[in-house]
């Protein structure tokens, strides 16, 4: 980018961060006689990939009312960058993602930030404070608050407390850190932003307001249902193909899925697919009843923002129905955070359960709650259902239940391939706990009840893989299971026929080319989840790829991936070490990457002649030069 570039996009955040400033001064007249104290507002933004920060920074707000701040809760996806030349204390809680990752929210804020043509004083009146969470059995532990906050100080920015960094392995987990940190947070900007006289910090069990109003509105007798509608960031998907590619007979589940689109499309390869699901209908029904909601479930709703620091997401209808609200917008079938259990304790009449849900709550009760939640993956329905106390108004149920999260997919094609087209590779999420009700996921169970025809809205985001500009640069890809997903798009991408004049040349592949690339492949066996099985062996056939599989139950010792490694070590060498090659993994984030890892290093001591302390430092280099990357999810 040239530096004349560099400089109207800074003009342009300045003009953009001006417009914010006048919008909300309209806004602060609109309220006028309402604020206590217009300066003493608190912008909490969170990076989550399953929930955990979200539920911190919910939290972190809840605890910013009862000190009277007017606390902003809000993703970082949908942060305007302008707000980086505002002097607003912002508090950013990111998670970690995979092997030291940054979550995919926060990417597009994170490729800013790290623009080389940024003045070193951008972010002189950004006032910020960072809390991480990571797991410390991670050899990356909370890297994404680390380099977030050493990038932000080379900015210029102002650090208003030192920042917190989460370990799940403390033996009050979060809370562990968390609590002191906050304790920290709060005295320092209560320094900063003094209460006004008459006011005090509110008790600890303190309701808030509820963050809308809902109000019954009349309309004609006819159908209440919802039309279809994409919301804005997304575009229209028609469902051409849901098929199971695992043997019948074996446990696991896993779809095929085909999604034609009305236009051409121009996704790269190690792109990802989000999809918004929905809860099943008969589910809804079920929990309607246990609520004693099902007479109400149809009458028209007028749904508002209380507040403008909570407003409702953009997507949101703004009249809609319990039912619709129920099966397209809250979720009430995931497992509940701890947010959950303190808002379910406002609303509970029973002495015994309201202090069950407040000991749950606490640093001391983390491990009841676990046991009591996470370990059977217990649902939100059916806490519901055992706290029969409770008695929750309508205009808290935005507040009570979390939204339905966007679920992210690795596309298994390229656009090179076909351009109006997107598949995917879905493992279908069911299994047992200690509970009666076999546990399943909410997305993919809704992903494998569709039915060709069907429409869905999808959005395209980029992934943290990248193929090399260079076509010829040898590439070797790891992935085990649903993680070959993403690699069958870049031999896809790689095999495509050249361009002519904007087009691509007739002809799906440029048979009998070999480009340099090494796939290896880990499944039980081959006849019963060989996902592809047929592609890869006719591409490794024709030479066009070098195809290795490690189907682990099809002999009697098992052999993963990392065994193949090993077994191909002279041409993983000659690819690395020897050709400047790149390799990626993709699948689960427990024991495997770990596995491969070591098994890299005995590569390059056996083939490179290296000692093991030189081999873990070419390790470090090649991770350090983007030669070693990693999509791996828990």
């Amino acid at each position: 980018m040239s530096s004349n570039s560099g400089n109207e996009d800074i003009q342009d955040l300045e003009a953009r961060h001006d417009a914010l400033v006048l919008n909300e001064q309209a806004h602060e007249e609109e309220d006028a006689g309402t604020d206590d104290d217009d300066d003493r507002r608190l912008l909490i933004l969170y990076a989550s990939q399953t929930g955990s920060a979200q539920d911190v920074a919910e939290y972190i707000g809840r605890e910013a009312w009862r000190r009277h701040f007017k606390a902003r809760v809000q993703d970082v996806h949908d942060f305007d960058k302008a707000g980086l030349l505002d002097s607003t204390p912002t508090i950013i809680i990111t998670s970690t993602t995979g092997q030291g990752h940054f979550p995919t929210s926060i990417l597009p804020l994170w490729n800013f930030l790290i623009r080389s043509d940024l003045p070193e004083d951008l972010l002189q009146d950004f006032n910020y404070a960072l809390f991480g969470l990571g797991d410390s059995t991670y050899p990356k532990f909370n890297w994404p608050v680390r380099k977030l906050k050493r990038r932000l100080d080379m900015l210029g920015a102002n650090e208003l407390i030192e920042k917190g960094e989460a370990d799940d392995q403390h033996y009050l987990g979060i809370d562990g850190t968390l609590m002191p940190w906050l304790d920290n947070l709060w005295s320092t900007l209560l320094q900063h932003f003094p209460l006004p006289p008459h006011l005090h910090i509110l008790p600890a069990h303190s309701r808030p307001p509820p963050r809308v109003s809902l109000t019954p509105i009349p309309v004609p007798s006819t159908s209440t249902s919802e039309p279809f509608i994409v919301p804005a960031g997304m575009v229209q998907a028609t469902l051409t193909q849901n098929k199971r590619v695992t043997a019948e007979d074996h446990f696991q589940d896993t779809r095929h899925v085909i999604l034609e689109f009305e236009q051409d499309l121009s996704y790269e390869a190690g792109d990802i697919l989000e999809l918004r699901p929905e809860n099943l209908p008969e589910d809804v029904e079920q929990f309607l009843k246990v609520m004693k909601w099902t007479d109400q479930a149809e009458e028209v709703l007028e749904v508002k923002s209380v507040s403008r620091e909570r407003p409702l997401p953009a997507h949101w209808p703004k009249q809609t129905t319990l039912r619709q609200l129920f099966t397209r917008y809250l979720d009430i079938f995931s497992v509940p955070r701890r947010s959950f259990f303190e808002w379910l304790s406002y609303f509970t009449t029973s002495e015994l359960e309201t202090e069950k849900l407040q000991e749950f709550c606490t640093a001391e009760g983390q491990d009841d709650m676990y046991s009591y939640a996470n370990r059977p993956r217990r649902t939100i329905a059916e806490v519901l259902a055992e706290f029969k106390s409770a008695v929750i108004p309508l205009e808290y149920i935005t507040d009570l239940f979390p939204e339905i999260r966007p679920r992210q997919f690795s596309i298994a094609s390229s656009s090179k391939r076909n351009p109006r087209t997107v598949e995917l590779l879905v493992a279908i999420v069911k299994y047992k706990t200690m509970l009666k009700t076999p546990r399943k996921g909410i997305a993919t169970s809704w992903l494998a009840q569709l039915k060709p025809g069907q429409k869905v809205a999808v959005a395209f985001t980029s992934g943290s893989m990248r193929l090399p500009p260079n076509p010829s640069t040898p590439i070797i890809l790891i992935g085990p299971g649903t993680g070959i997903a993403p690699f069958r798009a870049f031999v896809q991408d790689r095999l495509a026929p050249p361009k002519l004049n904007g087009h691509h040349a007739n002809g799906h592949t440029r048979a009998g080319n070999n480009v340099n690339t090494l796939v290896f492949f880990g499944c039980r066996s081959k006849n019963s989840d060989f996902y592809f099985g047929k592609e890869w062996e006719n591409l490794h056939t024709s030479g066009q790829i070098t195809f290795d599989l490690a189907a682990s139950r099809d002999q009697e010792d098992k052999v993963y991936v990392q065994h193949r490694i090993l077994r191909q070590s002279k041409l993983v060498w000659e690819y690395l070490g020897r050709q400047n090659g790149i390799l990626y993994i993709s699948g689960s984030a427990n024991q495997m990457p770990k596995a491969v890892q070591k098994s890299l290093k005995q590569v390059f001591q056996t083939e490179g002649g290296m000692s093991e302390e030189e081999a873990g430092a070419y390790f470090d280099r090649l991770e350090a030069e983007g030669r070693y990357q990693e999509e791996t999810w828990s």
